[in-house]
């Protein structure tokens, strides 16, 4: 029997799990079995340092999903580990967290060293009324990971969370590696667009992904995405230095827009015809105002 190189382990919820003196069951999993993952996949909401023991052992691991399941308190602690090393993973390539509470995926990210990171996918939780979580200080914990396995993020995606400008223009603004962004269900200002120049701050961005963001701001969005691909230096500016306009890299650009009240998405599209004249391939599409999530 060839070794197993991917496990997807889907425990119940600590609520579930009858205690032994007070304390949840030790999650044990041989270390010969651990060392030969190459993707994981752990769903569990039980003792974050249970869940860190587990990863020590990852050596080769690749691919690393965690599902919290739960908006309980799970809690790392930075004394398991050589604060100046964390957690290493030295193969870890991509990185997601789903059901995702606030504090436990920073306290994670705080102690993550993996020095091959190029993919980053985070999902808050899915309220049923609606309510989205906020990204509060999520540029300073993903960064500062970044900074410590000194990796080159290519590819961010964030699903359903609120941003506050300043925090989502410096995550942006930190991240020249980034190849492919996309933000699905997240709450943020247009106005970083602005801020934002991609060929400046985000100069090797290719992918952008906008899908169900706010609808209210869509009136302004292509304006802002005009503003957000454009050479900040002003034509006459060009013309006395000499200098030819430098093009985004960002080749292709996908809106998914929801319908409040029905889009008038042939002038969304006349609007992009700008964008395709300059080589980008632009998709724009809508969806029904009911359809959840």
């Amino acid at each position: 029997m060839p070794p197993v190189t991917s496990l997807d382990l889907s425990l119940p919820q600590a609520a579930r799990i009858p205690t032994i003196g007070g304390s949840l069951p030790i999650l044990f999993i041989p270390n010969a079995i651990l060392a030969r993952l190459k993707t994981f996949t752990l769903k569990c909401d039980w003792e974050g340092n249970s869940i860190l023991t587990t990863l020590q052992s990852c050596t080769n691991l690749e691919n690393l999903s965690l599902d919290f399941d739960s908006d309980a308190d799970i809690l790392f602690s930075e004394n398991e580990f050589n604060q100046a090393l964390g957690l290493v993973l030295p193969k870890l390539r991509i990185l997601r967290f789903r059901h995702v509470p606030e504090d436990p995926m920073s306290q994670f990210l705080d102690m993550l060293n993996a020095p091959e990171l190029e993919e980053l996918d985070i999902c808050g939780n899915v309220w049923d009324d609606g309510e989205k979580d906020e990204a509060r200080d999520w540029d300073e914990h993903i960064l500062a990971a970044t900074k410590r396995g000194g990796c080159s993020l290519r590819r961010l995606r964030i699903h359903f969370v609120a941003f506050e400008y300043k925090e989502l223009y410096n995550l942006l603004g930190n991240l020249p590696s980034l190849k492919h962004l996309c933000l699905e269900k997240v709450t943020f200002d247009f106005q970083v667009f602005r801020s934002l120049k991609s060929v400046e701050r985000l100069r090797n961005l290719e992918v952008l992904e906008l899908l169900d963001p706010p609808t209210s701001e869509v009136g302004n969005l292509m304006y802002l995405l005009h503003e957000f691909f454009q050479d900040s230096v002003p034509f006459v500016n060009r013309q006395r230095l000499g200098t030819e306009r430098k093009l985004s890299s960002v080749k292709r650009l996908r809106l998914v827009l929801r319908e409040p009240q029905p889009l008038d998405l042939q002038q969304l599209e006349r609007k992009g015809c700008q964008f395709r004249r300059d080589g980008m391939e632009v998709s724009i599409s809508s969806i029904p105002y009911d359809t959840y999530p």
